[in-house]
């Protein structure tokens, strides 16, 4: 089953009434996909009630981040941070850069 994993910059952007993230999660609710977003992800989010926030909270379920899933992150922001400081001799000499392959663990 196809679903929408929204993070804290998509959050904001919503809260925001960002239209291109708003037209993302309308075409995803149009479509019936489930709208999910990591629980670490509305700690970095909320600041407080406020009627927008609560608004954006009612679009989405929030999900447990496990250990699996949170090292699986880690190690996915690790890649993006070498591949932003190598970009521009990449960009340069034409290589794209590819994203090594996600294995699950056990």
């Amino acid at each position: 089953m196809a679903g929408l994993t929204l993070d804290t910059g998509a959050l904001i952007a919503l809260e925001k009434h960002r239209k291109g993230m708003t037209k993302v999660v309308e075409a995803a609710r149009q479509g019936r996909v489930s709208i999910t977003v990591p629980s670490n992800a509305i700690a970095e989010w909320w600041r407080g009630r406020t009627d927008r926030r609560d608004y954006v909270r009612k679009m989405f379920v929030i999900k447990d981040v496990d250990e699996q899933i949170a090292k699986l992150a880690g190690e996915a922001l690790a890649w993006l941070k070498r591949r932003r400081s190598n970009a521009q001799s990449t960009c340069v000499r034409g290589i794209p850069p590819t994203m090594p392959p996600v294995r699950a663990r056990a």
